[in-house]
């Protein structure tokens, strides 16, 4: 845990040109995965430095919740699950979304033997899932009331290996993730995603408390633009942000698995990678980073019809295009 006082903006000499170098304490909000693959790729090659930008990862710890570090002023800034992210602010986090990483969730059902062309095909099934993802259950539930006493949920352990076994017909997991292990694996896979059944929320975004969005708009201006670069450069070179991310976790290391060897490890990242662009894309093509204000609205109100918030939150307070707009908006002069 990095102490509080080295958690805030730190100024340390000149960056580039008259830009003041900045360090941001970056709180990830999971074990290390290829999902930061751009952060890391943007931090090698210096594109954050070009902007004066310097970012700290402290370590997540299991049960640590990344959204209460950053609204706790233990770190800077972080990215996490806008669910995570929303349940803070309904809870008095004064935080404000800076950056929609992801542009939709990227939590999928899978089969490994019968069809899911639709909803109506879970008819049946007992659905296998895990802790955390009850929200998940409701929903399904509260939206599709006729197959209520026709789908078996069971909280399992092993999601992945009770489907493997076939202790489950169907099982919840991260299309980024488990799903690229099965593939891997040699599976025959039918999928439905979460999204595809009107669960629309943002997968991930980047926030800050507003105390600091206030104060260091600027810097965070020039973080935006960094990181478009990083993106951009990465996908591009897919190859070397790959093994920058397999030198920096070992196979032996990494949560999921496990791996033959290195080889096989290196691909299941690719795959990995590969899916984290079309989630990033989805919807906005190049325009990496914008929020549709639509989704915030209806994002708010499917949470709010769960009972997971339970007061109104103003989405327009709590979102911002701005940082991404502006950005835009330059490279278009």
């Amino acid at each position: 845990m990095i102490a509080a006082a080295a958690a805030l903006m730190m100024f340390s000499g000149l960056a580039h040109g008259d830009v003041a170098m900045s360090t941001f304490t970056f709180q990830v909000a999971w074990y290390p995965t290829i999902e930061y693959g751009p952060f890391y790729y943007g931090q090698e090659h210096g594109y954050f430095a070009d902007e004066g930008i310097h970012l700290d990862f402290p370590r997540w710890q299991l049960g640590m919740n990344g959204v209460e570090e950053v609204a706790k002023g233990h770190a800077d800034m972080g990215m996490d699950d806008a669910v995570n992210f929303l349940i803070s602010v309904d809870s008095g986090a004064d935080l404000v979304a800076i950056y929609g990483y992801m542009q939709e969730t990227p939590l999928v059902l899978v089969s490994l033997r019968d069809k899911l062309d639709g909803i109506d095909d879970l008819a049946g099934k007992k659905v296998g899932t895990v802790k955390g993802f009850q929200y998940l259950v409701d929903y399904f539930r509260l939206k599709y009331p006729r197959l209520k006493d026709k789908v078996r949920f069971e909280l399992l352990n092993d999601n992945l290996g009770a489907l493997e076994r076939g202790d489950a017909d169907v099982g919840i997991f991260f299309e980024t993730a488990q799903v690229p292990l099965l593939k891997l694996r040699g599976y025959p896979l039918h999928i439905l995603r979460y999204q595809d059944i009107g669960y629309d929320v943002y997968s991930h975004v980047i926030f800050v408390r507003r105390d600091f969005y206030n104060a260091h708009r600027e810097a965070l201006a020039r973080f935006v633009r960094a990181l478009d670069r990083s993106i951009r450069k990465s996908f591009n070179d897919p190859v070397s942000t790959t093994k920058l991310f397999t030198d920096k976790v070992k196979y032996t290391d990494f949560v999921e698995g496990p791996f033959k060897d290195n080889e096989d490890y290196t691909r299941y990242q690719e795959a990995c990678f590969k899916i984290l662009h079309y989630y990033m894309a989805k919807g906005v093509g190049e325009d990496y980073g914008l929020m549709n204000p639509l989704r915030w609205e209806a994002m708010i109100a499917n949470l709010r019809e769960l009972g997971i918030l339970n007061r109104k939150i103003d989405a327009e307070r709590v979102f911002t295009n701005d940082l991404v707009k502006e950005l835009y908006a330059a490279k278009a002069h």
